[in-house]
């Protein structure tokens, strides 16, 4: 039992880092940065992130890290909430009203990105720097 312990601990302290660092921010629309790393088990589902950060705009970028992640893959999505009601508001169609983001800064053609094309590896202990850059949802 010792030793299982131990190596839990050690598989934990192992964790890797994701550093998120968001450009294009409105900051004049001010409000605050959500951002969600998920794995492709229920992305972009509402409740399914496994990990969340929130970061006020106080200027044109926003940085935020996600530390202990275990070994896999992932994928971030960011948007800016501009009335802070931590909710994406949408349009009619479902098309964002407020500035949204994805890893790989990659966009879907009609409606959000599947998981495989803004998906990333994480390796145990690795750390990792991620640039989004957000596009508008006006």
């Amino acid at each position: 039992m010792i030793l299982f312990l131990a190596g839990g601990i050690a598989a934990y302290a192992q964790g890797g880092v994701v550093n998120v660092k968001v450009t294009n921010v409105e900051a004049d629309k001010g409000g605050s940065i959500n951002l969600a790393l998920y794995g492709k088990v229920g992305f972009l589902e509402n409740g399914k992130e496994l990990f969340v950060k929130t970061v006020k705009v106080t200027g044109e970028e926003a940085i935020a890290q996600f530390e202990a992640i275990p070994a896999g893959a992932y994928a971030v999505a960011v948007y800016q909430d501009i009335n802070e009601n931590n909710n994406l508001d949408t349009k009619i169609l479902g098309i964002p009203k407020e500035p949204v983001g994805f890893s790989k800064n990659k966009m879907g053609k009609m409606g959000p990105p599947d998981f495989d094309e803004v998906a990333f590896n994480l390796e145990s202990g690795e750390s990792k720097s991620l640039t989004i850059k957000m596009k508008n949802g006006n």
